[in-house]
């Protein structure tokens, strides 16, 4: 029982951010073996609206993500690029709500004391699986 009691407890003061920000929001992780990662974070809105915040971080979180991509196809398209002779920009890669199917939210974090810079600032984590960035990248 005092384990569990003591489980509650550690779960509670981490997910309130007592122990400061999550590893993830000082220290952006790009990619590990499995997934690819974006981060983004937003203020707060003019009308207070915590929903309104989240939403924003996780629209720049997939923007984030989306420009790691999209720096991978180009950077495999200028290996290719000298027997092609053609030149890819990443603001010339497409990618599709499709391609971003399958990314999920892992974390969101609010800074109420503004240990990460500004106070009530929402901070999220995405990512998305090798597996389907493969899928893109196959296309270019």
């Amino acid at each position: 029982m005092s384990r569990l009691l003591l489980g509650v407890l550690l779960a509670c003061v981490a997910g309130c951010g007592l122990l400061g920000p999550p590893k993830w929001v000082l220290d952006f992780p790009s990619s590990d073996a499995t997934y690819i990662y974006g981060v983004g974070s937003a203020g707060v809105t003019h009308d207070h609206n915590p929903d309104k915040s989240k939403k924003y971080a996780i629209d720049r979180a997939m923007q984030d993500l989306s420009y790691q991509i999209k720096t991978e196809v180009v950077a495999i398209s200028e290996m290719h690029e000298t027997s092609h002779n053609t030149t890819l920009r990443v603001d010339s890669v497409n990618l599709t709500d499709s391609d971003m199917k399958g990314v999920e939210i892992v974390d969101v974090w609010v800074d109420k004391k503004g240990e990460a810079g500004l106070k009530q600032r929402t901070w999220v984590l995405v990512r998305l699986p090798h597996s389907a960035v493969d899928k893109i990248l196959a296309r270019y």
